[in-house]
């Protein structure tokens, strides 16, 4: 059995794109960690997406660009896997 280029590099771009989203993830996690309870609560309470950081109060600025950052990151992440999913589903013999 021979594996062809593309198959190579889709196995690099999968594990590429697999240890995105866990670093961005525990990026977020560190970011939340350093906040306290209430912050927590306020940035869950003011989260949109569409939001741009300059509209969250000061304290909680640097949480959302990276919880922001991370968010997107981790969802292209999904789409990109998903997309993987099915090349390798329904690739002919």
């Amino acid at each position: 059995m021979t594996i062809s280029f593309n198959t190579i590099v889709l196995l690099i771009m999968t594990i590429y794109v697999i240890w995105m989203g866990l670093s961005e993830h525990r990026k977020e996690r560190t970011s939340e960690a350093g906040l306290t309870e209430s912050q927590r609560q306020r940035f869950s309470d003011l989260y949109a997406l569409s939001r741009a950081n300059a509209d969250y109060p000061e304290d909680l600025r640097a949480h959302a660009a990276i919880a922001q950052r991370a968010r997107i990151r981790k969802g292209a992440a999904v789409v990109i896997l998903a997309a993987v999913i099915f090349i390798i589903l329904f690739r002919g013999p």
